[in-house]
């Protein structure tokens, strides 16, 4: 059994008898050229890795204030709402200045380190060392980055690691597609057995008449066609309370239209505002 050792770096925790600790300005250096993205591809870092820019990513006017990437340069975006946004990048070109650009110094396997700085428990600790006034544009910059400590196993075994990292990767994100194949297909599915009920009926000799609503198409004969609108009612809201009234208010979770999606409610991200008990009534209230 290998023998391990204490690192005293509260996220690391033990580590390897024969591994050394290195903050991260020993292992890479900044890269902080300013471009311009008609010289240089403008790229997108991503959960994914570094690409050509995404058409949804945010664009700006100023395109000579962007940073300079080298091939094989490690790329983070400094921002906590991008959590887990970085790699190495394949390609020569450009980003946005809330992205860190670092090159790797010395002898190093910059693949081992990228995936050091993928895990979870780094990102825990690269925003910790951040800066901000609210979360969502709190950020960790080079100047205190740099000083964080990482683990460093010798060269051969930072290779040993990571190639072992990309087979198993690979592996597990062929399986991540193949499933999510098969989830697509069934939400297709589920979705088509929906239509049938509900347009079709559950009895297959039932005697059939055209609907004249082309999506709808047939529909039994004993059944008819309405107007959503002669069914529901549309009413408005509460609208955002930021600050309780009184004291006999509480501060619950809501929904909003962000919630709502054609494959079910979202339940995972829900805001909070100020109700009372009259409001928590009225809006069919339920704790969640």
């Amino acid at each position: 059994m290998r023998e391990m050792k204490d690192s005293g770096i509260e996220w690391i925790g033990e580590i390897p008898r024969a591994w050394e600790l290195n903050k991260i300005g020993a292992i890479y250096e900044e890269r902080n050229t300013k471009v311009s993205d008609l010289e240089y591809e403008p790229l997108s870092v991503t959960k994914q890795g570094i690409v050509p820019q995404l058409e949804t990513a945010a664009k700006t006017d100023n395109g000579d204030n962007r940073k300079l990437i080298r091939k094989n340069d490690f790329v983070i975006n400094s921002r906590s709402d991008r959590r887990g946004s970085c790699g190495i990048s394949e390609y020569e070109g450009s980003c946005s200045l809330i992205n860190t650009v670092l090159k790797p110094r010395g002898n190093m396997n910059n693949k081992y380190y990228s995936f050091v700085f993928k895990s979870d428990n780094f990102a825990d600790e690269f925003y910790r060392w951040g800066h901000g006034i609210v979360n969502d544009l709190w950020s960790t910059k080079w100047s205190d980055m740099k000083n964080i400590y990482i683990p460093s196993p010798t060269i051969d075994e930072q290779k040993r690691i990571a190639d072992y990292l990309d087979e198993k990767c690979t592996k597990i994100d062929a399986i991540i597609e193949k499933q999510q194949e098969i989830i697509e297909k069934l939400k297709e599915y589920r979705l088509s057995v929906i239509t049938e009920a509900v347009t079709k009926g559950l009895n297959p000799d039932v005697e059939m008449k055209d609907s004249g609503v082309e999506w709808i198409g047939e529909i039994p004969n004993h059944c008819c066609v309405t107007r959503a609108g002669h069914i529901y009612n549309i009413i408005l809201g509460k609208m955002l309370s930021p600050n309780p009234k009184d004291e006999s208010n509480t501060l619950e979770s809501y929904y909003c239209a962000a919630n709502v999606h054609f494959e079910g409610v979202d339940n995972s991200s829900l805001k909070q505002m100020w109700f009372s008990e009259g409001e928590k009534e009225q809006w069919s209230y339920v704790k969640i």
